[in-house]
């Protein structure tokens, strides 16, 4: 080695990272033990003095290379359970992960089920009061009637009270199967073309004596050129008198209800607004829930059971069509628009000659 001593080789050699575990046997004639200490602890493995022998050197070298690759394979096989451990790690917090998200799913199912019961409760004492309501009127009409005698004009409006609470029970009882039937799929539709310019006007006429009671101007805009629909009339009728019957319900006296019915494209569309007390930005996402009302006080101030929007939009979807509603806040009134398919109608084709 003309130009490095042994100890500056060494040196050398273990300045590079990829030499690092390369091992090195040392060939010296010095017989200094400090220089050799020196040699092991700048990273010589091994050292020989001179003379040796051949068979020595190979035992030496040999013994370095199997600890060498006992060496290679110990940090392979830690290098393989150190990756191992990280996939685990990695697992395990996937695993956590997946368990957070399920339970704050499991939390939200227990909070929407608990809201959902204390509805129900809430729902079955609207029911309650509703039908005891006209009954209690019916019954004290009746008894009144039996045991006293009363003139012409107090009967006549005693019949009148019976009879309109009569019917008021009725149409409770009838809300109250027809969500039934909508919730079991039961209810059918006897489909058949619709004028729907028809329909509104008989609901119209249906819901007036109530907007006449309360002064409140019951206007329409009806488009004669709309085309009919594939519906059944009867629930058709139904839903516009409901949306009516509640606009009407919560506009004040001498308020506007106004209806509206025009075309657009291959759609038909039946807009109802009122300037009633409107819909908090809350409440609008929820207003066709079952069992769900804006204020539970408002049901009871008004009558009802709450469920004519819940009712409204699944026959609407019966239908095909989609409802929406908008209100700009409380006291801003609110509109709703119900979308429906027209029937689809072909262009005979024309021949060229």
């Amino acid at each position: 080695m003309p130009y490095l001593s042994g100890n500056q080789l060494v040196q050398q050699l273990r300045t590079h990272p990829e030499l690092d575990t390369t091992p090195v046997v040392m060939l010296t004639a010095k017989a200094d033990d400090e220089l050799r200490v020196q040699l092991l602890r700048q990273g010589a493995q091994d050292y020989l003095m001179k003379p040796f022998s051949v068979e020595e050197l190979k035992a030496r070298v040999g013994n370095l290379i199997a600890i060498k690759r006992v060496r290679d394979l110990l940090q392979e096989e830690l290098a393989s359970q150190n990756h191992d451990l990280e996939a685990l790690v990695e697992e395990v917090s996937l695993r956590r992960r997946e368990l957070q998200i399920a339970l704050n799913a499991l939390q939200h199912q227990a909070e929407e089920l608990e809201q959902a019961n204390r509805l129900k409760d809430e729902f079955l004492a609207i029911v309650s009061h509703e039908l005891r309501t006209p009954l209690n009127s019916i019954l004290g009409w009746a008894e009144a009637l039996r045991t006293r005698q009363f003139n012409e004009t107090i009967t006549n409006r005693a019949l009148e009270t019976i009879e309109r609470n009569a019917r008021l029970q009725t149409q409770l009882i009838e809300n109250l199967l027809d969500i039934s039937r909508l919730l079991r799929g039961k209810l059918l539709l006897n489909r058949h073309s619709v004028d729907l310019k028809t329909v509104i006007e008989a609901a119209m006429q249906t819901v007036q004596p109530e907007a006449t009671a309360k002064a409140i101007h019951l206007e329409a805009t009806l488009n004669d050129a709309v085309y009919p629909i594939s519906g059944d009339s009867d629930r058709l009728r139904q839903v516009v008198e409901n949306l009516l019957a509640n606009a009407i319900k919560f506009t004040s006296e001498g308020g506007r209800v106004a209806v509206r019915l025009d075309q657009q494209h291959a759609e038909a569309r039946i807009q109802v607004s009122d300037t009633g007390q409107g819909i908090r930005a809350e409440v609008l996402p929820h207003i066709f829930d079952y069992f769900r009302q804006a204020d539970s006080s408002n049901t009871r101030r008004h009558g009802g059971l709450g469920l004519g929007l819940a009712i409204v939009r699944q026959l609407v979807e019966l239908h095909g069509g989609i409802i929406q509603v908008e209100s700009a806040g409380e006291g801003q009134g609110a509109t709703f628009t119900v979308i429906l398919p027209l029937i689809e109608t072909s262009t005979p084709p024309v021949y060229l000659r």
